[in-house]
């Protein structure tokens, strides 16, 4: 399955747009975020959690650390 969405890092995350859609939502959603490669570094553990947070919530797949993620700081197993 590839998501629209990848997030990847621990205290600092690099917040990836996979998909047209995925991209699109980060650069209409998330300041500073790269249009060529659709992503955006970030230093704040709750900033990341709110944008994977609303990315959920527009109906987007997101995937954390390679697990997907189902909202509200939880991973599937």
């Amino acid at each position: 399955m590839k998501y629209d969405i990848d997030i990847d890092g621990q205290g600092f995350y690099m917040i990836q747009g996979n998909t047209k859609r995925g991209k699109k939502w980060l650069a209409d959603n998330v300041q500073g975020v790269d249009s060529p490669w659709g992503g955006v570094p970030c230093d704040d553990m709750g900033y990341t959690a709110d944008i994977a947070d609303g990315a959920i919530e527009d109906g987007l797949t997101v995937r954390v650390n390679g697990k997907k993620y189902l909202g509200q700081n939880r991973v599937a197993a």
